[in-house]
């Protein structure tokens, strides 16, 4: 059984925050609080915080916790505005409880909307490993099923992070999410304990390094959704079949999609690769799995 999350567990605003954990704030303080609200605002389109402004927000950060902040409540602070320091900095810098680490985290929760499904999004927040935590983040799910037969759906995003291992416990704590983001993962395969994530629904590995997938990966029985564009993917396995409930294969600028578009063409050589490729093809039309590229 997961532990249960803290009580206070759920996203905080700017408001909110100052409220809690900084009621009567010294002068000092207060100018510093304004200092992080002026580099909060989005100034570009870009999505996230520019080096040179994440670094100037954990300066003030410091200043904040020599000024006697905890550096929860300055970390929780900062991370409200729209632009924000990398949520993988402030857990190198920092020693936080557990139940501290949880409110950090829940603070990238997106609820659903007409662009998303429920997200933990934690792309591009410098991480170089999964923190334990995301198995007790609360994440309502959304209903992609039906009133008869619900399939409960929540996603974590993990793309663009300098994640340095994937192990075991890793997936184990991803498996409590139904979809899953690990784009540009820095990988030429998989693990094998990925055959972990039995409650997964949709994969997405798009711009990774790809280059093949572990047979573990097709013992997934749920998964509906493989997402493998911009990869080195050049084939893959017959054993595709036994996602039986696979109804989307997405592989733009892949190899193996390449390969799959010239099966038509009476010219093209009957190749290993091009066998493989047919003989994949015509299993994925048996399961009427769609293939988009």
């Amino acid at each position: 059984m997961l532990p249960v999350p803290p009580p206070f567990a759920k996203p905080l605003n700017k408001r909110q925050v100052r409220a809690k954990f900084f009621p009567d704030a010294a002068r000092k303080v207060t100018q510093r609080l304004t200092a992080l609200d002026a580099l909060g605002v989005r100034k570009s389109d870009a999505v996230k915080a520019p080096p040179e402004i994440s670094a100037r927000m954990l300066t003030l950060i410091d200043a904040l916790v020599t000024d006697g902040v905890s550096p929860f409540a300055a970390s929780l602070y900062a991370l409200t505005g729209v632009w924000a320091p990398p949520l993988g900095a402030l857990l190198e810098k920092f020693a936080f409880t557990r139940d501290a680490r949880v409110q950090l985290l829940t603070q990238f929760v997106r609820p659903e909307n007409r662009e998303r499904y429920p997200v933990l999004d934690l792309s591009r927040q410098e991480l170089t490993r999964i923190p334990q935590e995301i198995e007790v983040v609360h994440v309502e799910p959304t209903n992609i099923g039906s009133v008869r037969s619900p399939i409960p759906y929540r996603e974590i995003n993990l793309g663009y992070n300098p994640l340095a291992r994937l192990g075991a416990p890793d997936f184990e704590r991803l498996n409590r999410f139904e979809g899953i983001h690990l784009i540009a993962l820095q990988r030429k395969t998989l693990p094998a304990s990925i055959g972990r994530l039995t409650n997964a629904v949709m994969l997405n590995f798009s711009w990774s390094d790809l280059t093949s997938v572990p047979p573990e990966l097709y013992r997934l029985k749920r998964l509906r959704a493989l997402k493998l564009n911009w990869t080195s993917i050049g084939r893959l396995s017959p054993d595709i079949r036994h996602l039986g409930s696979l109804g989307l294969l997405e592989l733009a600028e892949t190899p193996l999609l390449e390969t799959l578009a010239e099966l038509d063409d009476s010219e093209t050589r009957k190749t290993e690769v091009v066998k493989q490729a047919t003989k994949l093809r015509g299993i994925l039309r048996e399961m009427r799995c769609r293939i988009v590229g």
